[in-house]
């Protein structure tokens, strides 16, 4: 087990990596552990003001766009299929030292190998290279 430094953003990241987990029984336990430890609770999210940003098509003019969820307006608008995206203000939430086992930071290395072997690294992908080094 590692003692690291987590901001909100390294554990929304590390959450959703590990919610794709698959691996043996050996593994699990551990995997539940980290996946406890760095919870983001409704909470967190509230201090941290998240908001979702929603793909939008005006129907009187067919222009599309993104907006907050809370200015969608369902008469004038329409949501598209395209990708929306949620933010939030970093600052407002303290990181947190938690451990993290050594069977996270081998299933994200293993995500990341895989994308190089097949040549498929991106500049999206640095943020979790980063946090491979935090956590490794």
């Amino acid at each position: 087990m590692k003692k690291v430094i987590l901001t909100l953003k390294d554990r929304h990241l590390l959450f959703n990596t590990l919610a794709t987990w698959k691996g043996g029984m050996d593994e699990m336990p551990f995997i539940a552990d980290d996946v406890k430890a760095i919870n983001i609770t409704e909470e967190d999210w509230k201090k941290a003001e998240r908001t979702k940003f929603v793909a939008v098509k005006m129907k009187a003019d067919g222009v599309e766009g993104l907006i907050s969820e809370k200015e969608f307006n369902k008469d004038t608008m329409e949501l598209t299929d395209k990708d929306g995206y949620w933010t939030w203000k970093e600052e407002k939430i303290k990181p947190i030292e938690v451990e993290i086992s050594p069977a996270s930071a081998k299933y994200l290395k293993k995500i990341l190998d895989e994308k190089s072997e097949k040549g498929e690294i991106t500049l999206k992908d640095k943020e979790f290279i980063d946090l491979l080094k935090k956590i490794s």
